[in-house]
């Protein structure tokens, strides 16, 4: 039998009594052992966790042992009441593990700690609270800072973009960073630098071009006058029989009707029909001295050019390259290239180009100085086909320079 001594007799401890027989079945006595709560302390010493508490009850839950004697009457009070409550074994600090022992009846419960106490716990939500409003007023921070760092740019630009719209082509936005943004800023202000010179160019074309229909039409007043003159001087010459200056105003004066007209492209044909009006001329006033010529032309006749592109190379032939003949020849080839390209070839039989003249041509073109009529065919050519085309310049096989015009094969349609 086990069960707690009494305090008043023994002390706080243990105690077990065993009958003991002798061989013959009779009594013989007692055996009495026990352990006093000394004993248990230095028994159990380290057995369960210098930070939690053993605690020893009999079977009435009346206190055995306890690790912590001071707090042996409020623990075990504490657990009987909740035993008689019928309320489960709970405690906001400690957890409690509780078990009997079948053969003393004993009560063995252990009082951990928990690891998360109430106050603790409350602790932890305070600091997590804390942590998560540090957290949010940190992001809202950082959000401002990055919103105001991207808004403003983009505000400026904004701006800019504006201004530009409006005609400020001088504006530019100036961004202090290597970033997205700064690079969209720089490319801003290329595009409209870039869009200020297209801008510009624009103007001063526009100003030229009014420049030059000012010119131009300044310039038509003078033919019309000039073209009722020579038609007053066709018929005084043919009045008082001298056909040549009627032959020559008439002439001058179909050739000068054809430069003021409006019209920019005209037939083989009819360039071809301008040209001997020319060189009608030009035999009156150079009477023998030359012979003109036309080969190859039949099947082009239809196609279209520019007009008065033939007879500055015809000129430059006459003035050029027959100054020093007394019966030179002057011919026109119309063929076609390679490519399938038009070409025109003015010859002459005079002494040919100089060779720096001709490398200088063959490089860069005739220039306006001394060579006005070619340079201006050369420019109306490229002008309007590209820079592709144009005047070609070589000297004869035997003698003489070759002018050769090439442009596209352009027919002109068919009128009903």
């Amino acid at each position: 039998m086990l069960r707690p001594f009494d305090g008043a007799q023994a002390g706080n401890g243990l105690y077990t009594a065993r009958l003991l027989r002798r061989s013959s079945g009779e009594t013989a006595g007692f055996f009495v052992g026990s352990i006093t709560e000394d004993g248990l302390s230095e028994l159990l010493h380290g057995s369960f966790g210098a930070q939690n508490t053993l605690l020893v009850l009999d079977a009435r839950w009346r206190p055995v042992f306890c690790s912590h004697a001071a707090e042996t009457e409020r623990l075990s009070e504490a657990l009987r009441a909740m035993l008689l409550q019928g309320t489960p074994f709970y405690s906001d600090d400690y957890s409690f593990a509780i078990r009997q022992e079948q053969d003393s009846g004993l009560f063995i419960v252990l009082r951990q700690p928990k690891v998360v106490t109430r106050e603790t716990l409350g602790l932890l939500w305070s600091v997590t609270a804390g942590l998560v409003f540090a957290a949010v007023i940190l992001c809202v921070a950082v959000s401002l800072g990055l919103s105001r760092q991207l808004s403003e740019p983009i505000g400026r630009l904004n701006e800019a973009i504006a201004a530009v719209e409006l005609g400020s082509l001088d504006t530019r936005v100036r961004l202090n960073s290597r970033d997205e943004l700064g690079q969209l800023a720089d490319n801003f202000n290329r595009m409209v630098q870039r869009l200020k010179t297209y801008m510009d160019r624009l103007v001063k074309g526009q100003r030229d071009l009014d420049e030059a229909q000012i010119r131009m039409m300044q310039a038509q007043l003078n033919p019309h006058f000039l073209c009722n003159t020579l038609d007053t001087m066709k018929w005084i010459g043919k009045m008082h029989g001298v056909p040549e200056i009627s032959k020559m105003a008439t002439d001058l004066a179909d050739i000068l009707r054809s430069s003021i007209s409006t019209k920019e492209f005209v037939s083989l044909y009819e360039e071809l029909e301008l040209l001997m009006r020319y060189i009608s001329i030009q035999r009156i006033r150079f009477p023998g001295r030359f012979t003109y010529t036309v080969t190859g032309c039949e099947p082009y006749l239809d196609c279209k050019i520019p007009k008065l592109i033939l007879q500055p190379l015809v000129e430059n032939a006459i003035l050029h390259g027959l100054n020093d003949r007394e019966n030179g020849n002057i011919s026109v080839t119309v063929g076609e290239t390679e490519r399938g390209e038009l070409y025109i070839s003015v010859l002459d039989d005079g002494c040919g180009l100089p060779e720096d003249m001709l490398r200088a041509f063959q490089s860069q073109g005739p220039g306006s100085d001394g060579h006005l009529g070619l340079y201006n065919v050369n420019v109306i050519l490229k002008k309007y086909y590209g820079a592709d085309y144009g005047l070609r310049f070589a000297n004869g096989a035997e003698c003489g320079a070759v002018v050769t015009a090439v442009l596209p094969m352009q027919r002109r349609e068919p009128t009903c």
